[in-house]
């Protein structure tokens, strides 16, 4: 939080300063335990298990990854975030492509590391997203929404995030 401007900023934030300014304020403290090896990253570098998928033309690296790490590598993923500024919002087509990002990452991550569930987000301008990707059965994988947060891009907004709280309480639970 000491990151956050005190007074609502008029001008555009752009996708790096909405992410390590704003958005990892409040995820880094939720999903990251560096006593455990686990780190929210901003890397947009490929994720280990999108290198066993190579189809031409997708993209294989999400905007955020939590990692752990093991014997000083990036290993485990246990989710996946994908980002887009304010000004991105009405723009559906992205906006749906970016989910569909993370539900790939997740299945793939799910498949790699032989995982039960994984957590995904997608971040709108200040608004944020979580999603768990779980395996049913066979080729069977479903995503659900399980919660939704808006930031404060202001000290003067953090009154207003505290009543959030829950939300994120049931989130950390859910992770």
């Amino acid at each position: 939080i000491e990151r956050v401007p005190r007074f609502t900023l008029k001008s555009p934030v752009g996708e790096v300063e909405l992410c390590t300014t704003y958005i990892d304020t409040i995820l880094s403290p939720l999903f990251a335990d560096p006593d455990r090896g686990i780190f929210l990253r901003w890397s947009n570098k490929e994720a280990v298990e999108s290198k066993a998928r190579k189809p031409v033309g997708r993209a294989k690296q999400p905007d955020a990854i939590i990692n752990k790490i093991d014997q000083l590598s990036w290993s485990l993923s246990k989710g996946h975030g994908e980002a887009k500024v304010q000004e991105e919002m009405n723009n559906l087509y992205l906006l749906c492509t970016d989910l569909i990002r993370i539900s790939i990452f997740n299945k793939d991550a799910i498949d790699f590391y032989n995982m039960n569930c994984m957590l995904g987000f997608q971040v709108v301008g200040h608004h944020i997203t979580f999603y768990l990707t779980t395996l049913l059965c066979d080729a069977l994988y479903v995503m659900a929404e399980v919660g939704h947060v808006d930031v404060p891009m202001s000290l003067e907004q953090v009154p207003a995030f505290l009543t959030s709280l829950d939300t994120l309480l049931i989130i950390l639970n859910a992770y």
